[in-house]
């Protein structure tokens, strides 16, 4: 390191004044007049010989080092703007790229199918992730809704889906037997279709056929099993299922499945044990934010209300696994 101050002062007769001044380890003497203009530095140099309120003199050597130092000084100053410059290009790049379109598979029975009186929880999800600036696009086979392939009362959304009015778990997996099987399978929709997200409500139809809880977890477990091996990067989200009403709203007897459960009963028995996905899909409880007197207008399908409730809950752990959108 340069190191620049006086060891030693003498006086001359005329004026000036010899100074000792260690440099590079070596002691060199100077002699600076009052008035002399020997050796003056200008510019940057000058402002580096300004030591103590006097002027040092140095050898062309050392005015060399002095001036590339102070040269090297003024290239790391470029260097490190163009840094800060392009930190500032890349980071602003990032912020103002369109993200991705996620394509998302909404799956399941009537819940997801709606009718041609009811849109589904698709309508108000589409619109709260399109809101939120999230690029999706709804994928499947069917357009319409319900047996009759109506159109939703409400067509300003996404209608693509795989939603299959009566369906159980067991009928996605293999197509059910008989009626209705040309709608295709699980199988047939991943490898046309290629999700990135799958939204899972089934079982309803299983409960009302007193299915053993065993039997709908395995084939709900093939689904979600299925959806792996067509993809290991695709995320799964399955829902607890929303509640069945109990028989004064039904309009019929709600404990036929034998013993002295209701069918509201039973439907809890499974969600718990929807739990036992949690390593394997993203779990979502849609049953604990309806009401079945409020939200559901036959005991079992979702009115306008119940649709926005399941809807947000399908949004929020959609943004969870893609990310907040950022409004500006």
């Amino acid at each position: 390191m340069l190191s620049l101050h006086a060891e030693a002062v003498t006086l001359g007769p005329d004026g000036s004044s010899a100074s000792e001044i260690p440099f590079g380890g070596r002691t060199r003497r100077s002699l600076v007049g009052v008035t002399g203009r020997q050796g003056r530095p200008s510019g940057s140099i000058r402002s580096l010989a300004h030591f103590g309120g006097r002027h040092w003199h140095y050898s062309s050597h050392e005015r060399r080092w002095i001036s590339r130092l102070s040269g090297e000084c003024w290239v790391m100053r470029v260097v490190c703007a163009a840094i800060l410059c392009l930190w500032a290009a890349l980071a602003f790049a990032a912020e103002t790229a369109p993200r991705p379109t996620v394509k998302i598979l909404p799956l399941g029975d009537s819940i997801t199918d709606g009718d041609g009186q009811h849109d589904s929880y698709r309508r108000p999800l589409w619109h709260l992730l399109h809101s939120d600036g999230i690029q999706v696009d709804f994928i499947g086979s069917k357009k319409l809704n319900g047996y009759h392939d109506e159109s939703p009362p409400h067509p300003d959304f996404d209608q693509d889906h795989e939603g299959h009015s009566g369906w159980t778990a067991r009928d996605i997996i293999t197509g059910p037997a008989g009626w209705d099987n040309q709608r295709g399978n699980i199988h047939e929709w991943l490898l046309t279709y290629k999700p990135d997200i799958v939204l899972l409500h089934i079982g309803t139809n299983d409960v009302f056929k007193c299915t053993p809880i065993y039997d709908i977890v395995e084939a709900i477990r093939s689904v979600v099993m299925t959806s792996h091996e067509a993809n290991p990067q695709v995320a799964v989200i399955l829902a607890k299922i929303t509640p069945i009403g109990e028989a004064q709203q039904l309009g019929f007897e709600d404990k036929y499945c034998g013993g002295n459960r209701t069918l509201g009963r039973i439907v809890e028995e499974l969600n718990g044990a929807i739990d036992s996905f949690a390593g394997t899909a993203r779990i979502v409880d849609v049953h604990s934010v309806i009401d079945p007197r409020s939200d559901l207008y036959d005991g079992i399908h979702p009115n306008t209300t119940g649709e926005r409730k399941i809807a947000d809950v399908w949004f929020k752990a959609i943004q969870d696994l893609v990310g907040r959108h950022d409004r500006r």
